[in-house]
């Protein structure tokens, strides 16, 4: 609104005249005002919880803890009367064998899928008599739950390279050991290593058991190059008898070979 009769017009250019020769003034219009002294009680509330709110500061890196793989399943198992049995037992021999402290049980497995040493050990402190058993094999049901026919779960191959770890190779220090040269016993020691990785697993069942006389890995195997024809083994002190007149791994396999084969007949294992 206009005063003492002058035209609005001419104040407002009177005040746009005032701003431009006034840089003070528009500096202080355009400048945005002081801001108060925060009080330390807020800096330090709002130090606090800086981590806590979106956009401000850097992320921080979650650590990931990878925990070991464990497989676990829960299976009824029991023990056979004979180990020639194809069938689940009846409910007359179970209670014999529950007598006899090898009754049926509900176990839960709780450790490493491709531990064969590790599931061993949980079923012999499940069944404490299986130990003076000399070794066991694991059987199924084949085909449907009702079905009471029973097969032998194979052991892949990945499970029977632990004979490797388990064998105690020739040193050629004995004094039985002069006979056959260090050359020998080197090279037909390769061969039988050779074989172990790459046999199939029902030719490494078979060698375990033409070994120790059945095919349960022990603790300790034992391996001694000889004179002689035909590989043989003493099943009773876990040593097999190499000869060392092989000279190529071909004959070396063939001969091994047929030598297994004789596991069902007991032919070689003395």
């Amino acid at each position: 609104m206009a005063s003492s009769g002058t035209p609005l017009a001419e104040l407002l250019r009177n005040v746009a005249d005032q701003l431009e020769n006034a840089p003070n003034v528009v500096n202080s219009i355009i400048s945005p005002p002081p801001q108060t002294p925060r009080h330390p009680v807020d800096a330090e509330v709002v130090r606090l919880f800086a981590p806590y709110a979106r956009g401000r500061g850097p992320a921080r890196k979650r650590s990931i803890i990878v925990s070991p793989q464990l497989h676990s399943y829960t299976h009824r198992f029991c023990c056979l009367e004979d180990k020639h049995m194809e069938l689940v037992p009846n409910r007359s021999v179970k209670q014999m064998l529950e007598a006899a402290g090898l009754g049926e049980k509900r176990l839960t497995f709780q450790g490493s899928p491709t531990s064969p040493e590790e599931f061993k050990d949980f079923i012999l402190s499940s069944f404490p008599k299986l130990r003076d058993g000399g070794g066991f094999e694991i059987l199924k049901i084949a085909g449907s739950t009702r079905s009471q026919q029973l097969m032998v779960i194979p052991c892949p191959n990945s499970g029977y390279t632990i004979i490797l770890d388990k064998i105690t190779w020739p040193t050629h220090d004995d004094e039985e050991d002069i006979e056959v040269s260090l050359e020998d016993t080197c090279r037909v020691s390769g061969f039988l290593r050779t074989f172990i990785e790459n046999a199939s697993s029902k030719q490494l069942e078979k060698l375990v058991q033409f070994w120790v006389g059945w095919n349960v890995v022990p603790r300790s195997l034992d391996v001694k190059v000889v004179e002689n024809s035909f590989p043989k083994s003493s099943t009773c002190f876990h040593l097999l008898k190499l000869p060392r007149h092989y000279t190529e791994y071909s004959s070396f396999k063939t001969d091994i070979i047929a030598a297994i084969s004789t596991v069902d007949t007991g032919f070689g294992m003395i």
